[in-house]
């Protein structure tokens, strides 16, 4: 099952910011707020999220792999309260200081892995400005991290972020597949 909700535009880059960084806090690893949820629940048997950040209005997905065909309403359900007990409580701040220094170190560290680093900086700009965005904002990953903090102070900012873009967003799709028994 998918579960897909259409949140910011590619301008919005202190929004992008933070929703990846909510992919990080909520389903980043099996002790994930949400992802220990689902795999411990029965529900399926993997859990993940995918935030596509490269095309000009980001999905957010929820995937969910495992899944009887008579768990999907309780799955979907599932996730809606999941979702709703964040914008309600929130998310523990030791979860997301965490997740915040891991983010930006591997986002600002200059490395190898992803190639050249003067390569990874013409992406960087020329995805944002092929949108119709400044290039300038795609480069400017330390502001941008510096105004995410300040805005995490407000313990009710990414409860906002998950009511906004999740609980009372008309943008949406849910899809759930089965493979076809016919060989």
């Amino acid at each position: 099952m998918c579960s897909s909700d259409l949140t910011c535009p590619i301008e919005k880059q202190l929004d992008l910011l933070a929703l990846q960084l909510l992919s990080q806090v909520l389903m980043g690893h099996d002790a994930s707020q949400m992802k220990k949820f689902f795999l411990d629940s029965g529900l399926c048997s993997q859990a993940s999220c995918l935030l596509d950040d490269e095309i000009s209005e980001v999905p957010f997905s929820f995937i969910f792999k495992g899944v009887k065909k008579n768990k999907v309403k309780a799955l979907e359900d599932s996730l809606f309260d999941e979702l709703s007990k964040i914008a309600r409580n929130g998310v523990d701040p030791k979860q997301i200081q965490l997740a915040l220094h891991q983010f930006e170190f591997s986002r600002l560290e200059i490395n190898k892995d992803d190639g050249p680093y003067g390569l990874n900086l013409f992406f960087r700009s020329c995805l944002p400005a092929h949108h119709g965005v400044d290039p300038l904002q795609g480069l400017s990953l330390p502001s941008l991290f510096k105004q995410l903090r300040q805005k995490l102070k407000s313990p009710s900012y990414l409860k906002n972020l998950v009511k906004k873009y999740f609980l009372n967003n008309s943008h949406f799709v849910r899809l759930f597949l089965t493979p076809s028994t016919r060989s």
